[in-house]
């Protein structure tokens, strides 16, 4: 289980560099308020983790696993586009990866 604050969400603008073109490309960057004035959602996950192991007497083990990773199939935003002066602000960008299974058979002598 994975329990996390949300990760800082800073706002900025871009202002255009004006005769400074050269110097700083397209515009600077503004932070428009202190960081972490603003966080995205608290992060929760729960994963799970099954084996279970046979004896194969004089032959060895063989292990089966089964993993469930985001039980819960949280869809928590991680990123949202965060430039004020673009057309896309606030737009997703990154959010937590669904519910996954995973299988795995481990032999060992």
């Amino acid at each position: 289980m994975r329990y996390q604050q949300g990760f800082s969400q800073p706002l900025f603008a871009q202002v255009p560099a004006g005769n400074r073109f050269n110097f700083y490309g397209e515009g600077r960057l503004v932070l428009l308020e202190p960081l972490g004035s603003r966080r995205y959602d608290n992060i929760f996950t729960l994963d799970l983790n099954v084996q279970k192991v046979f004896e194969l007497s004089d032959y060895g083990r063989f292990t089966f696993a089964l993993d469930v990773f985001n039980v819960t199939n949280e869809n928590t935003v991680i990123q949202r586009q965060r430039r004020t002066t673009t057309s896309s602000f606030n737009a997703l960008q990154e959010n937590l990866s669904p519910s996954a299974i995973r299988l795995g058979f481990k032999y060992s002598y």
